[in-house]
């Protein structure tokens, strides 16, 4: 489950700086929408045998963690504020990384790049100004089913955001 938390976080820095082989512009729209905090109100995730059919889903606790977005610049931040009134609330940065937004086939992908180097490439499936989903596939992935640990062909690992004020 460690693993399932750390990869949106990967896959949102990874999508940053992405492929020099977009073959659209992108929307400004999109730029201007993704723009202010974010927080993971749901993740799922749903895996695949290798014929496509769908052998297991789960839902996901969100990882209360706001993303932060400006520019082309992400910063994952945990921040205890948005839950409490505590004034000894506070905010901490867990990950910092840069992006670039590509548009082809009528996807808008992100690429992430993280400052060691790594990066990670997320599908935005859905934005507006007040809502945002992503997606993530990886293949060969294990899950625990009721009575054992399975390795299914993919998993398409969805999280759902809404903008903060």
């Amino acid at each position: 489950m460690k693993k399932l938390f750390l990869t949106p976080l990967l896959s949102a820095a990874l999508l940053l700086f992405g492929c020099q082989d977009s073959t659209e512009t992108i929307n400004p729209n999109v730029v201007a929408q993704l723009q202010g905090a974010w927080l993971n109100t749901a993740i799922q995730q749903r895996y695949y045998d290798a014929a496509g059919t769908l052998v297991f889903e789960s839902a996901g606790s969100p990882d209360s963690l706001v993303y932060k977005i400006k520019d082309n610049n992400l910063a994952i931040v945990l921040d205890s504020t948005q839950f409490t009134n505590d004034s000894t609330s506070s905010q901490k940065t867990l990950q910092s990384m840069t992006f670039v937004l590509t548009d082809t086939k009528d996807m808008t992908r992100i690429t992430f790049t993280q400052s060691g180097g790594g990066t990670s490439h997320t599908t935005i499936t859905a934005v507006s100004p007040a809502t945002m989903t992503w997606e993530d596939s990886f293949e060969n992935q294990s899950y625990q089913d009721s009575t054992q640990t399975r390795t299914a062909a993919k998993v398409v690992i969805r999280h759902e955001f809404k903008k903060l004020p």
